[in-house]
């Protein structure tokens, strides 16, 4: 599996790169770039500060998404924050990452749906 890793701070994608197996990791510097070197259907996973900058970063991603693609919110943000993102959207619950026990927020699935 390739991944590819995007920082609005281009710089810490540089620093994160360096050492790293090319063929497993690739840097973008835009979020354009990132979503394009992912495959359909894309897989997006926000580590973001939950709240505003989680609407933020999506609203960024929206333009470069297609229906199916999915939008993995992994930064806590509270389930209803990212139930009001889009009411239109496929959401799914789910616990990953560090904090998955039963008791954390766990992530959010948005799939965008199909037209």
């Amino acid at each position: 599996m390739t991944v590819a890793a995007f920082n609005r701070t281009t710089s810490k994608v540089d620093d994160f790169l360096a050492g790293r197996p090319k063929a497993q990791v690739i840097g973008a510097h835009s979020i354009e770039e990132a979503v394009g070197l992912l495959k359909s259907p894309r897989r997006v996973m926000l580590m973001v500060k939950a709240g505003e900058a989680v609407d933020d970063t999506i609203e960024q991603l929206l333009p470069h998404l297609e229906a199916g693609d999915i939008i993995i919110d992994g930064g806590n943000s509270l389930f209803t924050d990212t139930a009001a993102v889009s009411p239109t959207w496929n959401r799914k619950d789910c616990s990953v990452g560090p904090s998955s026990r039963p008791e954390s927020a766990g992530a959010e699935l948005l799939s965008i749906p199909r037209r």
